[in-house]
């Protein structure tokens, strides 16, 4: 058993867990869910092409050709997301659902370069820019994130190629391997 993980394991009957390669007591809650009647025949057809069985497959990476079952990031039949890790007592984040990203305001100040706000539209289509402090974490999907990255006029080629260098590496590739997640 790992203490401070990110994931809480809750184990299943049937289910071969890997205790010392699990969290047990972490936000995000995971368990191995009821099998499909035809997930022990997938597993023996794989076995029988090579691939090595391991139970608890996607712990600890030794077998990442394998085949095995995995941990779902749901409990009791509810999805476990990121959001479990956002607590409502934390002063330095704001989080805004059900709203539209129009875009980020970038600045440049004394020749300070940064993005400064967030100008979205709430539900009543009402134009609110969003000041910040510190950062703007942009989570909005696979599709979404590069498409508030690159409102018109940004060309990530030539525009972004002027701003720090470490949101440059991160919006040049945005969007560009959208397959990997699908």
């Amino acid at each position: 058993m790992i203490s401070g993980q990110a994931t809480t394991f809750h184990k299943a009957e049937w289910f071969k867990s890997d205790d010392e390669s699990h969290g047990f007591d972490g936000p995000l809650h995971i368990e191995p869910r009821p099998l499909a009647p035809i997930s022990n025949l997938l597993l023996v057809s794989m076995q029988s092409k090579g691939f090595k069985l391991q139970d608890d497959m996607f712990t600890t990476g030794n077998n990442p050709h394998g085949c095995g079952h995995a941990p779902r990031s749901t409990y009791s039949g509810l999805r476990t997301t990121a959001a479990d890790y956002l607590k409502p007592d934390r002063p330095n984040l704001k989080v805004i659902t059900e709203d539209i990203v129009d875009r980020i305001i970038l600045t440049n100040e004394n020749g300070q370069r940064s993005a400064s706000a967030v100008k979205i539209l709430d539900k009543e289509n009402t134009s609110i820019e969003v000041d910040v402090k510190r950062e703007i974490i942009v989570s909005a999907g696979t599709y979404c994130s590069p498409a508030i990255l690159m409102v018109p006029g940004w060309d990530p080629r030539r525009s972004w190629s002027n701003w720090a260098s470490n949101v440059l590496s991160i919006f040049l590739v945005l969007g560009r391997t959208s397959w990997t997640t699908l």
